[in-house]
């Protein structure tokens, strides 16, 4: 009689181990609203940002800082512009310095994985704006102060110190400005002359005249 022979099964049990490492967030860029401000113009902060964990570990935290000091708390003892949170692209807004220097920002971006807030790699971003709050000063040139003319229809010319927007002319035989001539009231461009062709109104002989012009600048000072 033929009996089978019983083979024992061994059965073996592997374990793959494996962990998943979370990505720090991807920050492109980040770009100001400015160049040469006037102070206390509102500065917007942009930046292209995105989180490439799935899911992401959103919200991103924008954290735009007066010095390169930022944690994933926040900015540092230099001082913050703003913040934003944001699946994407997060933006946000402050008021520029009420002065006429050059400023710098710098960017962080943190995501919020719940275990240790990442921070992108090229952390921070910066670029600086110039802000002005000083206005133009204008130099009055011809008609001269105090000077004798025969002509009734003169050209009226001023310089500035720095690139105008645009020059404002006022004359009157009021030295208070109270009346001024209507043709003689007004914008003289950006190169702060106006010529006799600009206005028709003929100036009277033996009549002292008053004469001003002011200037606003490129920023709006």
């Amino acid at each position: 009689m033929n009996f089978s022979r019983l083979l024992p099964v061994v059965l073996v049990l592997v374990f793959l181990a494996f962990s998943v490492s979370a990505l720090a967030p991807t920050f492109t860029s980040a770009s100001d609203s400015a160049t040469t401000i006037k102070g206390g113009t509102t500065v917007a902060i942009t930046t292209v940002a995105s989180d490439p964990d799935v899911p992401a570990d959103n919200p991103l935290k924008l954290f735009v800082c007066k010095a390169a000091d930022a944690t994933s708390a926040g900015c540092g003892a230099g001082g913050s512009y703003c913040t934003d949170t944001n699946n994407t692209n997060p933006t946000c807004f402050f008021t520029a310095e009420s002065d006429s220097a050059s400023h710098t920002w710098y960017a962080y971006l943190f995501d919020s994985n719940t275990v240790a807030s990442e921070a992108a790699g090229n952390n921070p971003l910066s670029d600086s704006y110039t802000t002005d709050s000083t206005g133009p000063t204008v130099t009055l040139e011809t008609p001269a102060n105090s000077a004798y003319t025969n002509d009734t229809k003169p050209n009226f010319t001023a310089s500035s110190n720095e690139s105008v927007g645009n020059c404002y002319l006022q004359v009157d035989d009021d030295s208070a400005f109270g009346s001024t001539i209507s043709d003689l009231n007004a914008d003289a461009g950006s190169d702060c002359d106006f010529s006799d062709s600009e206005y028709s109104t003929t100036l009277t002989n033996g009549t002292t005249y008053y004469w001003r012009m002011w200037a606003r600048d490129t920023v709006g000072n």
